[in-house]
């Protein structure tokens, strides 16, 4: 059976103090090659989304906050 190492969401704008170790940890276990697979998601917002209305999350549409670390 093959593997999958799916990383969720590992964006500028989601690193913080508490996130900021993440993408290092992720890049130990991608170079350990214990995954078949290796895939990432990210999140487009877009300035008329539910998000934006409902819950102001502005910051996801800017290009510098959604590449992926």
């Amino acid at each position: 059976m093959s593997s999958l190492l799916l990383v969720i969401d590992l964006q500028n704008a989601f690193i913080n103090e508490h996130t900021e170790k993440l993408p290092d940890r992720i890049k130990v276990i991608i170079d350990n090659n214990k995954y078949d697979y290796v895939a990432f998601t990210r999140f487009i917002n877009f300035e008329d989304s539910i998000f934006v209305k409902k819950i102001k999350l502005e910051r996801l549409y800017i290009e510098n906050r959604i590449s992926l670390i």
